[in-house]
């Protein structure tokens, strides 16, 4: 060192080298440098020999010396606009690959400048496609085809799969259904590598010959038949589904028993779309929590395709186009503008606004929702929004993204029970919070009843957030309250109920288990029915005989008097009249001890 020259340092980008350097000058560490010095000299630069390699390696020019140096001193590089712009075209395009990214930017689909960036890394995709590490080459690539594939449509593979995880499945009207997906059929076409996706509630027979009419509803859509398929076996070889392909002067090939790899374009499929919806919904709850789940991975899976079928390929005879342009033989490129995060809050205007009319200015003009993705029945332009109070699924069009989940922490955001449709969609349970009691003191001087409050400091064992509605129901089935009206009169019990009130009393406090006198009867009292109910009973007889006696009675009686019908006088028309038909019961063992009839 001390025979060199400052001018020529270039050559010791090393951290350790630098910090020798400034020992040898006399320089302070504590006073360092804003980054550090490089000089150059007019002469050119020696050829140094060092004892490592790595140094050797690290020689350059300046602006190479000063990358490497800062690299050094702060461990990580920070990402550059381009970056964070790369970045974020990545994750609205459900976390495609960076160099299909690129492809895409030196199409024209995306801003050009971003293929020249550096791909920075994605800790989404860390998470959600992390993969064994290959330990032996690949064998070659078989040239071997099925059949000579030309157009769409003259080979379709198809697969299944399934998922432990209940999928929601969300209504536009109605209550919210208990019933979930729980597995799919893929079918991919061999020549534009398009994919369909169909989900299934079970994985019957019927399920997937809907699935198949459905991906065939979407091929003529776009004038294309359907000629040839290549399944697994399973439920692809159950008759109805050979019975319906024999129909349509189709033809199907399958794999060997536990042979999945033959059907590798679908099987590769799948798993892609698994990935990538895998990738987005971790994501997504990530970032916002509270208001997501992973019961969502239906509209996940299916928005993944979306977005699988309107990027490009970047391998293969049709690189540079994609698999929908290839499939409807449409040079339209897509309009990348349209997709948008997974997951993210999406603010839908008022119904009142969208619908030109007039509403409270000092109130707010929007809603938060979840976005789902595009809706398949409109325009790419419409959106699929949850609410997270209703727990219905709408197409909106009026509507904003927050891509960057930057407004999750909004302090109104944070008010809002987002979790709410998690609950009453029945994959949560509210949180059970510690024991709260309600007592109420009377006040003998005021008669006046004063709330008194009283609960313990044991926190929660679920996170999900409680709503202040959440807490006056609690507060309201644990409270005891006083026996007074509230015009200050003393409730008196009816006299109706006398007779259980004082058996009450003298039993001791009864369990949970066990039901009350006047609890029994309620429960095993039966409604009044109609004659058509009735009718069809195994004791139709009885009840036959009851209405016999019913109507003897009324004519004993005098109560009527038949008359034809044809003999009404003008303007009178006869009361209509249905039987009411009821069980009495014993209260005590809930014997029929009488068959009424009104």
């Amino acid at each position: 060192m001390s025979s060199s020259n400052i001018a020529v340092l270039t050559t010791a980008p090393a951290y350790k080298n630098y910090q020798m350097f400034l020992s040898q000058i006399g320089h302070d560490p504590q006073h360092d440098f804003v980054e550090p010095l490089t000089f150059l000299s007019e002469t050119p630069v020696p050829q140094l020999t060092n004892k490592t390699s790595e140094t050797k390696s690290m020689i350059g020019d300046a602006l190479e010396a000063k990358d490497l140096i800062a690299r050094v001193n702060n461990n990580e590089e920070p990402h550059t606009i381009q970056q964070e712009e790369l970045l974020k075209w990545h994750c609205r395009l459900g976390h495609v690959s960076f160099a299909k990214l690129k492809e895409m930017s030196l199409r024209g689909d995306s801003p050009r400048h971003l293929a020249t960036c550096t791909a920075p890394k994605c800790a989404a995709c860390l998470y959600g496609k992390l993969t064994r590490r290959p330990w032996r080459n690949k064998s070659k690539v078989s040239t071997i085809k099925l059949l000579p594939v030309t157009q769409p449509g003259d080979c379709v593979s198809v697969a299944q799969f399934e998922s432990s995880t209940p999928g929601f499945i969300g209504l536009m009207r109605g209550f919210v259904t208990k019933t979930r997906y729980t597995a799919g059929a893929g079918f991919t076409d061999h020549h534009s590598r398009l994919s369909y996706i169909c989900l299934h509630k079970t994985l019957s027979a019927s399920e997937t010959l809907y699935a198949k009419h459905c991906f065939e509803r979407y091929c003529q859509q776009h004038s294309i038949q359907v000629r040839h398929y290549h399944a697994d076996n399973g439920r692809f070889a159950d008759k109805p589904f050979l019975t319906d392909v024999e129909q349509k002067d189709q033809t199907i090939i399958f794999c060997a028993v536990n042979s999945h790899w033959q059907n590798g374009i679908s099987e590769k499929r799948i798993r892609d779309l698994q990935d990538s919806a895998r990738t987005m919904l971790l994501d997504a709850i990530s970032r916002w929590p509270r208001a997501l789940s992973s019961s969502l991975w239906p509209y996940a899976i299916k928005y993944a395709n979306v977005i699988q079928n309107h990027t490009i390929m970047i391998r293969g005879s049709n690189a540079g186009k994609t698999p929908l342009e290839i499939f409807t033989r449409a040079n339209v490129r897509p309009n990348l503008s349209i997709f948008h995060p997974f997951g993210c809050p999406v603010y839908v205007l008022n119904n009142r606004l969208q619908a030109s009319q007039q509403l409270n200015k000092w109130l707010t003009w929007a809603r938060v929702g979840i976005y789902l993705g595009m809706s398949p029945h409109h325009a790419r332009t419409v959106a699929i929004v949850l609410n997270v109070e209703t727990v219905l699924v709408s197409p909106q069009f009026h509507v904003k993204f927050d891509d960057s989940f930057n407004t999750v922490s909004y302090p109104r955001n944070q008010s809002i029970n987002v979790s709410a449709w998690k609950i009453k969609a029945g994959f949560s349970t509210p949180r059970q919070t510690s024991p709260t009691t309600v007592m109420f003191k009377e006040n003998s001087q005021q008669n006046t009843a004063s709330l008194t409050t009283t609960s313990s400091l044991e926190q929660p064992t679920e996170t999900l957030e409680t709503t202040m509605d959440e807490t006056n129901e609690t507060l309201e089935a644990t409270a005891t309250f006083p026996n007074t009206t509230r015009p200050q009169r003393n409730r008196r019990t009816p006299n109706r109920f006398s007779d259980y009130v004082m058996e009450h009393e003298e039993m001791d406090e009864p369990s949970h288990n066990e039901i009350t006198t006047m609890a029994f009867a309620a429960r095993i009292g039966d409604p009044d029915t109609l004659y058509l109910q009735e009718i069809k009973a195994s004791d139709a007889d009885k009840f036959r005989q009851a209405m016999r006696e019913e109507i003897q009675a009324h004519e004993s009686k005098g109560h009527w008097t038949l008359v034809k019908r044809n003999e009404l006088p003008r303007g009178i028309a006869p009361l209509p009249a249905v039987w009411a038909m009821k069980r009495k019961r014993r209260a005590a063992a809930g014997k029929i001890y009488k068959y009424k009839q009104d």
